[in-house]
C-alpha cells in the first residue's frame, strides 16, 4: 500500500512539474456528504456508488463517515450507498452543475439487509462549503429562456451581468467585456486582440450542454480576468442514441421597420452646414432572411466505454438592401429628384461543426477529446459613405449629376472575405482512488482574422480631394469637387492575422481528513502561450489640399500640397503564461469552511518584427501574486442557509492591441509634398513630383526603457506593473424550500492600476510612455506646466438581490435586482467613453491632459459611461403537458423582462491646441481627435430607462416513445419598444459637412492659443478661460456652428424580430 501511494505521489509530481498548462477551466462537479445510522453515528468504509448516463464511479467513505467524488461530468446521477449490515439506500436524479459542490447526506437502518431504500429527499440547492459568486444555466433551464442561436444569447440570467454596447459586450460587476475569460471544454477562446468572446466562438447552443458565468470570489485556479469567467461544457453522448433534426427561420416581413435614424439636413448641406434630420429608411427596412438547418446525434461506440456527439448547424443569412442616388443638393432643391437606384445584396454563411468522444476504458479513467470548426464566410458589400447616419440608402450627385465612385462601384458583389476558425480540446481524468483525482488538459485555439480581403486592390492608392481648388488657383472643373476621384472603392485588406493559442494544464484534487478536519487541496501548473503572424496593409492614400499650408512647417507648393499615406500591420509574435496555483477547501468545522488560495504567474508581454526577438515586457512571478480567502458558514447544518465572504486579487492577461501598435506591428508612414500639378492621378508611389516638406513616422516603436524628463523617444516605464484589482465580497443564500433560494450578495471591487500609453508632451502629443497612469513614470509628463497624470480610477460598489425557483411542478421563475454604483475616470480596457471601443491598453484615455479635466479646471472623476443604478431582471417559464387526440404533447411559455435605469450623458467639446511644443517644434493644430468633458460627467442627465420584454414559446408532439416534433417561437422586443440608447452629447458641430464623420459624436473643434505659445501655455489659456464655456463660445453656440442634435437623442432599441423553428427529437 505504501509503495503504491508513493507511485501516486510521484506521477502527481511528474505531472505538475512538466505540464504546460492552460488557466486552468472548470469542466466538471462535485458530490459530497456524511452516511450516518439512525442514531448519529458516523459509518466508515461505507461503498459510494455513483452512476451516470455514461459511466459508474465507486468510492468509500472515509473513518468519519465522509465522502467526495470530485470529477464528475455535468449531468443527472443516482447515488446509492450500500454498507455491511444495513440496508442500501439510493437517491437518484441527482443534479451534478459546473463548478459546485452538492451535497448529498444518507442516513442507514442497521438490519435491513437485501432490500434498496430509493430514497426520496429534498436535493439541497446551495452550496454551503463555497465562497464563489456564480450561476449556472443547464440545458433544462435554456430549453425555457427566450434566446438566440448562440450560447451568449443566455447569460444574462446571471445576476450583475448585462449585454452594454458600451463596454464592448457583456459588462459583470463594472467590468467591461474586454476583461471577461471565455473558456469552452477547458480551453479559453478569448480573443487576443480585444478581449471578447468573438462571434466564431460564438458555438450554436445545440452543442452546449450547461453554462457557467462567475462573477466574484472565484477561486485561485481561475486567472486572467478582472470581470467573469464563463465556462461552457459541450454536450457528449450517452448509452442511448438520441438525436436532432430543426430547421431555424428569420425573416424581415415578421420584423417591425426600422428606427429613424440622422441624415444630413439637405438644404443646411448645400448651403456648407452641417445640420441634422431624423429620417427612416425609405423601405421601412431592409430584406434579411436566415435559414440555419441544424442537426445532432450522439450515442456509442462501445457501451459503457466510449461514446460519441456530432452536430452541424450552418446559418445561411442575406441581406437586400436598395440605394439611391439624389440630384445634386442646391440652396434652391426642396425635394431632390431620385436619378437611380439598384439593390445590393450581402450573404453570410457561418458553418458551426462541433464533434465530441469520450472514452473510459476502465473505471479510473476518463478521457474526452472535443472539436469545433466555425469558420464565416460573407460575399456581396454594401456601399460606404451615404448621406445617412444610420443606414446605406442616399448618395448624392455631383454637379453634373455623376454618382460617387462608392455608389457606381461594380465590384461590390464580389467583395467579402473568409475567416477560418476551430478548436480543437482534449482532457484526460485519473483516479486511482476516490480521494485523489489527477487530471491533464490540451488545447489548441485557432482564428485567421482575414474577413474581407475579396476583391481588394492592394496595387492602387486612392485618390481624394480633401481642399478643393478655388481662386486664385486656376482651377480645374476636376480639382474644385471634395472626395475621391480615383482608385477602386477599398484598398486595404489582410492578407493573414493567425492567432494561435495553445494550452496545456495538469492539476490534482486531494481530499483528506487531517486532524479530524477535512481538506480539499487543489494544486497545479498551467501554461496559455499564444502566437501572432499578420500581413495586412493598403496600396495608400494620396490626399490633395489646394490652396492650403500644410501644418508640419507651414511650407506649400503652387496650388498647395499633398500627402501620401502608407499604412500596414506586419510581423510575428508570441508570448508565453505559466502560472502555478494551490487551493484547499478547509472544513475547519462540519458547518465551517474556509477556501485559501495562491495563485502567481509569469507572464511575457512580445515584441513584433521576425527574428528572434526578447519580449517587450516580462513580468515575473512575484508581480502577479493573487490570494484568494474565503469563508463560507453553513448556518443551520442542515445546508438550508450559507453565510460567506471573500478577498480577491486579480490580475489582467495582455492582450495583443498595445503590442502590435507600439512594439513593432504597425506602420503609418505620412510624407508631405508640395503640389506644383494639376494632374493629379499621374501621382502614385513611384511618382511623388513636390519638394518634400515633412516625413512622417507616426508608428515609431515603443519598447526601449523610458527615462524621466525625456521628451523625445516613446517607451516602457522600467518600474510597470501589471493591471491589478481587488474585491471584496459577502452574502447569503437561503433556500426556502427545495426549488427555492433567496441569495443576496455586496460585492466591492476596486482598480489597483492600470496600463496605458500616456501621452508626452512634446511633438504634436504623438509620443507615448507604457505606464501605470499615476504611478511612475507618467508622473513625469507632469513637466512645463501640464498637471500630473492622473491615477486610473473605476471603483465598483454592488447590492444585489435574487430570487431563484428552480424548475419544478411544472414552472420556474428567476429575479434579481442589483443597485450598484460605477465610478471613476476610467472604464477598463474598453472605452465607454469612446462608444465601447474595445482595444486593450490603448484607449484614449490619457493621451492629452486636457482629456482628464473638466472646464471648471477639475478632474473629471464621476460615474461612467455605463453606470446603471438601479437594473431588474426577470426570467419565468411554464410548461403545459396534455392529451390530445389520444396524444401526448406538451407546450411551453417562457419570457425574459428587463427594466434598466439609463446611462449617464456628458457634454463634449474637442479642443485644438496651438502652439509650440517644448522643443520648439511646431504643432499645428494639435487635437487628435480627443474630446474634453466639458461639465464633467453626467450633466445632461440619463439616457430613458430601459425596457424589454422577450418571449419563446415551444410545443412538442409525443409521436412514440422514442420520435417526437417541435415548433418553436422566439420574440424579441415583444412590445416592439423604442426606447433611446444615446444621444449626441457633442456642443459644436464641424462647419464642413464629411460623410465620414463619427456616428455619436460629431467631429468639433474649439482652438486655443496661438503659433507663438508653447502648448502648456495654450492648456493653462483654455484652463483659465473655458469654464465661462457659454460666453466664450456664445458666437458659435448661437451661429451655424452648434450642433441642432446637441442632446437629442441619436440612437433607439431595435425593432421587434420574430425566430421560428420546426424540428423533430428522437
Amino acid at each position: 500500500m505504501k509503495r503504491d501511494l508513493n507511485s501516486i505521489f510521484v506521477l502527481l509530481a511528474l505531472m505538475l512539474t512538466l505540464s504546460l498548462g492552460a488557466f486552468g477551466q472548470e469542466t466538471t462537479g462535485s458530490i459530497s456528504g456524511t452516511v450516518k445510522d439512525q442514531n448519529g453515528a458516523v459509518i466508515p468504509n461505507a461503498n459510494i456508488t455513483v452512476v451516470g448516463t455514461q459511466r459508474t464511479f465507486n468510492g468509500v467513505t472515509n473513518d468519519a463517515g465522509d465522502y467526495t467524488f470530485t470529477s464528475l461530468p455535468p449531468g443527472i446521477y443516482s447515488v446509492e450507498v450500500t454498507a455491511a449490515g444495513f440496508g442500501s439506500v439510493r437517491r437518484e436524479k441527482v443534479p451534478v452543475e459546473l463548478g459546485r459542490t452538492l451535497q448529498i447526506n444518507f442516513d442507514m437502518k442497521a438490519g435491513a439487509v437485501g432490500a434498496v431504500v430509493e430514497v426520496v429527499a429534498d436535493e439541497p440547492i446551495v452550496d454551503v462549503t463555497s465562497t464563489q459568486t456564480a450561476t449556472n444555466i443547464t440545458q433544462a433551464k435554456m430549453e425555457l429562456l427566450p434566446k438566440g442561436l448562440r450560447f451568449s444569447s443566455v447569460i444574462e440570467v446571471a445576476p450583475g451581468v448585462r449585454a452594454e454596447p458600451k463596454s464592448n459586450g457583456f459588462q459583470i460587476d463594472g467590468a467591461t467585456g474586454s476583461e471577461n475569460v471565455w473558456v469552452i471544454d477547458g480551453l479559453e477562446v478569448t480573443r487576443t486582440f480585444g478581449g471578447s468572446l468573438g462571434s466564431t466562438k460564438n458555438i450554436p447552443l445545440e452543442f452546449v450542454k450547461e453554462v457557467q458565468v462567475k462573477t466574484a470570489g472565484y477561486e485561485a485556479e481561475f486567472g486572467g480576468a478582472l470581470g467573469g469567467v464563463i465556462g461552457v461544457a459541450s454536450r457528449s453522448g450517452g448509452n442511448e442514441y438520441h438525436g436532432e433534426v430543426r430547421a431555424e427561420f428569420e425573416d424581415s416581413a415578421w420584423n417591425s421597420s426600422d428606427r429613424i435614424a440622422r441624415r444630413w439636413n439637405l438644404q443646411q448641406l448645400a448651403a456648407g452646414r452641417r445640420f441634422y434630420d431624423y429620417y427612416k429608411n425609405p423601405r421601412g427596412k431592409d430584406d434579411y432572411g436566415l435559414v440555419s438547418p441544424r442537426a445532432t446525434l450522439g450515442g456509442p461506440i462501445w457501451k459503457n466505454h466510449a461514446w460519441f456527439y456530432a452536430g452541424y448547424a450552418p446559418e445561411f443569412a442575406t441581406t437586400v438592401r436598395t440605394v439611391r442616388v439624389i440630384e445634386r443638393i442646391t440652396p434652391t432643391t426642396f425635394n431632390p429628384a431620385v436619378l437611380a437606384s439598384k439593390t445590393v445584396r450581402s450573404r453570410t454563411k457561418n458553418d458551426n461543426m462541433f464533434g465530441r468522444v469520450d472514452v473510459s476504458p476502465w473505471s479510473k479513467l476518463s478521457v474526452y477529446v472535443s472539436a469545433f470548426n466555425t469558420p464565416t464566410k460573407t460575399l456581396g458589400a454594401f456601399p460606404a459613405g451615404t448621406l445617412n447616419q444610420g443606414g446605406s440608402y442616399d448618395f448624392q450627385a455631383s454637379a453634373a449629376g455623376v454618382p460617387p465612385v462608392a455608389y457606381t462601384d461594380d465590384r461590390l458583389a464580389y467583395r467579402g472575405g473568409f475567416t477560418p476558425a476551430n478548436s480543437v480540446s482534449g482532457q484526460a481524468t485519473y483516479t486511482p482512488t476516490s480521494n485523489l483525482a489527477i487530471t491533464f488538459k490540451m488545447g489548441r485555439n485557432y482564428l485567421n482574422d482575414k474577413g474581407g480581403n475579396y476583391d481588394v486592390n492592394l496595387s492602387s492608392p486612392i485618390w481624394t480631394i480633401s481642399n478643393p481648388c478655388s481662386a486664385p488657383n486656376p482651377c480645374t472643373p476636376q480639382s474644385q469637387q471634395a472626395g475621391q476621384i480615383g482608385g477602386p472603392a477599398s484598398n486595404t485588406g489582410t492578407t493573414r492575422d493567425v492567432t494561435i493559442r495553445n494550452t496545456m494544464s495538469a492539476d490534482a484534487t486531494w481530499v483528506k481528513n487531517l486532524f479530524e478536519q477535512q481538506h480539499t487541496i487543489k494544486g497545479g501548473w498551467q501554461r496559455n502561450a499564444v502566437s501572432n503572424d499578420v500581413f495586412a496593409g493598403s496600396g495608400g492614400n494620396i490626399n490633395f489640399f489646394f490652396n492650403s499650408n500644410n501644418p508640419q512647417t507651414g511650407q506649400t507648393g503652387l496650388y498647395g500640397y499633398y500627402t501620401i499615406s502608407q499604412t500596414g500591420q506586419i510581423g510575428l509574435a508570441s508570448s508565453q503564461n505559466d502560472a502555478i496555483f494551490i487551493q484547499d477547501s478547509w472544513q475547519i468545522h462540519k458547518r465551517v469552511t474556509l477556501n485559501i488560495g495562491l495563485r502567481t504567474e509569469r507572464e511575457t508581454v512580445p515584441s513584433f518584427g521576425f527574428g528572434a526577438l526578447p519580449p517587450a515586457i516580462v513580468f515575473g512571478w512575484g508581480d502577479k501574486t493573487a490570494p484568494r480567502v474565503g469563508v463560507a458558514w453553513d448556518v443551520f447544518g442542515n445546508g438550508k442557509m450559507k453565510v460567506y465572504g471573500s478577498y480577491s486579487v486579480f490580475f489582467d492577461t495582455m492582450k495583443y492591441d498595445l503590442p502590435r501598435g507600439s512594439f513593432g506591428g504597425e506602420t503609418q508612414i505620412v510624407d508631405y509634398r508640395a503640389l506644383d500639378t494639376f494632374d493629379l492621378l499621374s501621382i502614385n508611389q513611384m511618382n511623388q513630383p513636390g519638394t518634400l516638406f515633412a516625413h512622417e513616422d507616426q508608428r515609431t516603436v515603443s519598447t526601449t526603457p523610458y527615462t524621466l524628463g525625456t521628451r523625445v523617444y516613446p517607451g516602457i516605464d522600467p518600474d510597470l506593473k501589471p493591471t491589478k484589482e481587488h474585491a471584496w465580497t459577502a452574502g447569503a443564500d437561503y433556500a426556502f424550500a427545495r426549488d427555492l433560494v433567496v441569495s443576496g450578495r455586496f460585492t466591492r471591487k476596486v482598480l489597483d492600476r492600470t496600463i496605458d500609453d500616456v501621452g508626452i508632451p512634446t511633438e504634436n502629443f504623438e509620443n507615448y510612455c507604457i505606464c501605470n497612469p499615476g504611478f511612475g513614470a507618467s508622473l513625469g509628463t507632469a513637466d512645463f506646466g501640464y498637471p500630473p497624470t492622473p491615477k486610473a480610477v473605476r471603483e465598483y460598489t454592488g447590492m444585489e438581490f435574487s430570487v431563484d425557483k428552480r424548475f419544478s411542478n411544472h414552472w420556474y421563475v428567476n429575479a434579481s435586482y442589483l443597485w450598484s454604483r460605477l465610478f471613476g475616470n476610467y472604464s477598463g480596457l474598453a472605452s465607454s467613453d469612446e462608444s465601447g471601443r474595445g482595444n486593450p491598453n490603448v484607449n484614449r484615455f490619457f493621451d492629452v491632459p486636457w482629456i482628464n479635466d473638466t472646464s471648471l479646471g477639475k478632474l473629471n472623476n464621476g460615474v461612467l459611461a455605463t453606470d446603471r443604478p438601479n437594473t431588474f431582471k426577470l426570467f419565468g417559464g411554464y410548461e403545459f403537458e396534455y392529451n390530445l387526440f389520444g396524444a401526448k404533447m406538451d407546450s411551453r411559455f417562457g419570457f425574459s423582462q428587463y427594466i434598466y435605469q439609463g446611462t449617464p450623458l456628458s457634454s463634449t467639446v474637442q479642443i485644438q491646441l496651438v502652439g509650440n511644443d517644448e522643443l520648439g517644434n511646431n504643432c499645428g493644430s494639435c487635437s487628435h481627435g480627443v474630446s474634453m468633458l466639458i461639465n464633467g460627467r453626467g450633466d445632461l442627465g440619463r439616457t430613458d430607462m430601459y425596457t424589454q420584454m422577450d418571449m419563446t414559446f415551444t410545443h412538442r408532439f409525443f409521436l412514440n416513445e422514442r420520435i417526437t416534433f417541435l415548433f418553436s417561437a422566439n420574440v424579441f422586443n415583444l412590445f416592439n419598444e423604442a426606447n433611446e440608447l444615446d444621444r449626441s452629447v457633442a456642443l459644436i458641430a464641424a462647419t464642413t459637412p464629411t460623410i465620414a464623420n463619427e456616428y455619436n459624436a460629431p467631429r468639433n473643434t474649439l482652438k486655443y492659443g496661438s503659433a507663438t505659445m508653447t502648448l502648456s501655455q495654450a492648456y493653462n489659456l483654455m484652463k483659465s478661460t473655458i469654464g465661462n464655456y457659454r460666453t466664450e463660445f456664445a458666437s458659435i453656440l448661437n451661429g451655424a456652428d452648434k450642433n441642432d442634435f446637441y442632446n437629442k437623442p441619436v440612437l433607439f432599441q431595435g425593432p421587434r424580430s420574430v425566430r421560428l423553428s420546426f424540428g423533430m427529437q428522437f
